[in-house]
């Protein structure tokens, strides 16, 4: 009897003495729920002003690339790099958006904790990028616009699956801003031209020689200029209000259309000089040098009610008269900024020949007005 009881006294205090000495189960690890599906919240509202329908609803889509960093590295890896299938589209279902074509699962698993940066791009046509570890520039091109004057915008957002785990929504917040500039023109009469009875009639305008290409910065933040490489001066033909030509007032009235807008690259204008410059050489010759500053070419006709002629045009045809453009007159230095509207006010007076003679002894003039769309709450992703 002595003998069992000496065996099961040894046998605990073994026991004992190998619960002293193994280790604590590892519980510094978080623990994270596997296979957990990517999905987004576009938060359209955060903008700094609508999209062409108004928001991010169920008939639009856009593009996401992500990469992915281990905790603790700063070695950036693909994560979703897949053109044929970033898409990402809004789901009736779960009211998040996901992509098409496969999901993307969050790439935690124990031992493994990534920080994911999201970039996106509205809309999901535009152009794709194909190294996103690499290369997180977009080749833009704005002389075929995506969808006629479509806006452009664009977002960065890093996170973690721990991190949207904790928050209120399942979803990742992408917080878009523009990436484009909005041009709108009005015009009037000068008080000169209206004491003189000149009557002006505004058939078209073109914005020429601005650069339409440039490689828009997915990483780009917001203290920086999202556009670099600019090239490709082109001409922008401006949707008018009206196909029959518009009178003008002493009242400054819309001339451009409110539902077609145009927009542009953000840039630097330098406007043509007609002092030493040209816009056309004609038959060959010219004693000026061809511009490749930036001008506005407007069609018109200027009627004298006291002699009965037109300064400019005739009855049945308008006369293109140019005028030195910039982004914000009189400030050479100034540029166009994403997200900003510009309101042209031309306060006519005549133009410029396309020798650089002034026409008549009344120069138009430019003014401007410089709003943001639609402010949204400052947030990441959003420009101040």
């Amino acid at each position: 009897m002595k003998s069992w009881i000496y065996l099961l006294t040894t046998l605990w205090l073994l026991t004992a003495c190998k619960a002293d000495t193994e280790p604590e189960p590892e519980t510094t690890q978080p623990v994270v729920p596997q296979h957990v599906a990517v999905t987004f919240n576009p938060e359209a509202a955060a903008t700094r002003g609508p999209v062409p329908a108004g928001s991010l609803g169920t008939d639009l889509s856009f593009r996401v690339w992500a990469t992915k960093t281990l905790t603790g590295t700063t070695t950036e890896e693909a994560f979703i790099n897949d053109n044929t299938s970033n898409v990402v589209v809004y789901d009736d279902l779960t009211h998040y958006w996901r992509t098409t074509g496969a999901t993307y699962y969050w790439p935690d698993a124990p031992g493994a904790l990534y920080n994911v940066t999201f970039y996106a791009l509205y809309p999901a046509s535009a152009p794709t990028t194909s190294d996103i570890v690499s290369n997180k520039t977009i080749a833009f091109d704005t002389t075929h616009p995506i969808d006629g004057n479509t806006d452009v915008l664009y977002t960065k957002h890093q996170t973690s699956l721990s991190a949207v785990i904790s928050s209120s929504s399942p979803a990742v917040p992408l917080r878009f801003h523009h990436a484009l500039t909005q041009l709108a023109f009005h015009g009037k009469l000068s008080s000169d031209f209206s004491n003189d009875g000149l009557q002006v009639t505004v058939g078209s305008i073109k914005i020429c020689n601005v650069n339409s290409t440039g490689d828009l910065d997915l990483a780009a933040t917001t203290t920086a200029s999202p556009w670099g490489t600019l090239s490709t001066p082109t001409d922008y033909p401006l949707t008018m209000v009206s196909d029959e030509g518009i009178v003008l007032t002493n009242t400054a009235q819309a001339l451009t259309s409110s539902s077609d807008i145009t927009m542009v690259i953000p840039q630097v204008l330098t406007a043509w000089d007609p002092t030493t410059q040209c816009i056309y050489v004609v038959d060959g010759v010219s004693t000026k040098t061809l511009t490749t500053g930036s001008y506005l070419a407007i069609d018109c006709k200027i009627f004298d009610t006291q002699t009965g002629s037109y300064m400019i045009g005739d009855a049945t045809s308008y006369e293109t008269i140019y005028a030195p453009f910039e982004a914000d007159p009189g400030n050479p230095t100034a540029t166009w900024e994403p997200g900003i509207r510009y309101t042209y006010t031309l306060s006519f007076g005549s133009g410029y020949s396309s020798q650089g003679t002034l026409i008549g002894d009344r120069v138009l003039n430019i003014s401007v007005s410089i709003t943001p769309w639609d402010e949204g709450p400052v947030a990441e992703g959003v420009a101040a």
